[in-house]
C-alpha cells in the first residue's frame, strides 16, 4: 500500500510539472525575417496566442541565429508563462520563403490600412513604378479609426512610422522597395572621362538601395566622371560634374540694364561657367573685358566693364 502511494505521488508530481510547462520550444525553428515572437517559436501551447505574440524575442534578417533557452525563459516569465525546451540553445532559421502575407493577415486591419496609406505617400513622393512593394517589419502599440501619422526615411528602404489616434499610439517599421528607371553605364568610366550618351542605358533599380541621387539624362550626358563607374553602376549626381552651361570661347548675348536704358551686345566667354556664376567675357565689337552673372538662356547680365 505504501509502495502504491509513493508511485501515485511521483506520477502526480510529473503531471504537475507538465501542466506548468504550457509552452514547448523545439531546438530548431523556421521563421520569416523580421520580428520573432514567442508564438513563432512555440511547437505546442495552451496559452492565449495573443499573449505569446506580444512577447518579442528578436528582430532578424534572413540567416541562421541562436537564442539561449534561459533568455527566452526570462522573457516568458514577464507574462507569468512557464516554458519547456528541447535543448538549452534554440536555432532560428529565418527565410523569406515563409510568406509574410500570412503574418500580415494576422495584423489588425487598422495597421494594414495605415501601412497602405504610408506606402502610397512614399511611392508618390519618390515617383516609384507600379510594381513597388512593402513589408511590415515590426509594430508596437495600437490605433483606432483614422489616425494622424508621420514617417521618417531611415535609409536603404527602411521607414519608421509614428501614428496617433485619440490617446493611442502605434509605431511601425516598414521596408519599401521603389523600382525606377535609372541610367547605368555600359562600359568602365574612369575619373575625368566625358560621359557620352552611347555609354549609357536605362535599367530598373530599387532607388532606395542606390547610394546617391540618380542623374537625369540632361545632367549625365556629356558630364565629366568624378570617380570610377564600373559597368552596371548607376550614374549618380554626386559622382559627376555636369556639362557647363557655357564653355570657354562660346559666344553669348550680354546686356546692361539701367533705368530707362537697355543695351545689349555679343561677348565671348573666357571660361567655363554654370548659371549663377560670375563670368569674364570679351566684348566682340570693342574688345573690352566685362564681368557679369550668367543667367538662364544663357545670357550674361553685365555688372562691370574692366578698363
Amino acid at each position: 500500500m505504501m509502495k502504491t502511494a509513493k508511485i501515485t505521488s511521483v506520477v502526480l508530481a510529473i503531471l504537475s510539472i507538465s501542466l506548468l510547462s504550457k509552452v514547448l520550444i523545439p531546438s530548431y525553428v523556421k521563421v520569416a525575417p523580421g520580428r520573432v515572437t514567442l508564438f513563432d517559436l512555440s511547437a505546442t501551447y495552451t496559452e492565449d496566442p495573443s499573449i505569446l505574440k506580444s512577447i518579442t524575442l528578436a528582430y532578424v534578417p534572413e540567416g541562421t541565429y541562436t537564442l539561449s533557452a534561459s533568455y527566452v525563459e526570462n522573457m516568458a516569465k514577464r507574462k507569468d508563462l512557464e516554458v519547456s525546451f528541447e535543448s538549452s540553445i534554440i536555432t532560428i532559421y529565418a527565410t523569406s520563403s515563409l510568406s509574410r502575407e500570412n503574418q500580415k493577415s494576422e495584423l489588425d486591419q487598422e495597421v494594414l490600412d495605415l501601412a497602405s496609406t504610408v506606402f502610397a505617400s512614399i511611392t508618390e513622393e519618390n515617383e516609384c513604378l507600379d510594381n513597388a512593394t512593402f513589408q511590415i517589419l515590426q509594430t508596437s502599440g495600437s490605433i483606432d479609426g483614422t489616425p494622424t501619422f508621420e514617417y521618417k526615411d531611415l535609409g536603404m528602404g527602411k521607414f519608421s512610422v509614428l501614428a496617433k489616434s485619440d490617446d493611442k499610439y502605434l509605431y511601425m517599421m516598414m521596408d519599401v522597395k521603389c523600382p525606377k528607371k535609372v541610367l547605368i553605364t555600359k562600359k568602365l568610366l574612369r575619373f575625368g572621362d566625358v560621359i557620352k550618351p552611347d555609354f549609357l542605358e536605362e535599367a530598373t533599380k530599387d532607388v532606395f538601395k542606390i547610394l546617391g541621387t540618380p542623374a537625369s539624362t540632361s545632367d549625365a550626358f556629356y558630364s565629366k566622371a568624378m570617380r570610377m563607374f564600373k559597368p552596371g553602376d548607376v550614374i549618380v549626381q554626386e559622382g559627376i560634374k555636369r556639362k557647363p552651361d557655357v564653355v570657354k570661347g562660346q559666344l553669348l548675348l550680354a546686356y546692361i540694364a539701367l533705368p530707362g536704358l537697355h543695351i545689349s551686345t555679343v561677348v565671348r566667354s573666357l571660361q567655363d561657367a554654370y548659371v549663377g556664376e560670375v563670368v569674364r567675357a570679351e566684348n566682340i565689337s570693342s574688345g573690352k573685358i566685362v564681368m557679369g552673372v550668367l543667367e538662364e538662356g544663357p545670357v550674361l547680365k553685365v555688372m562691370e566693364v574692366e578698363r
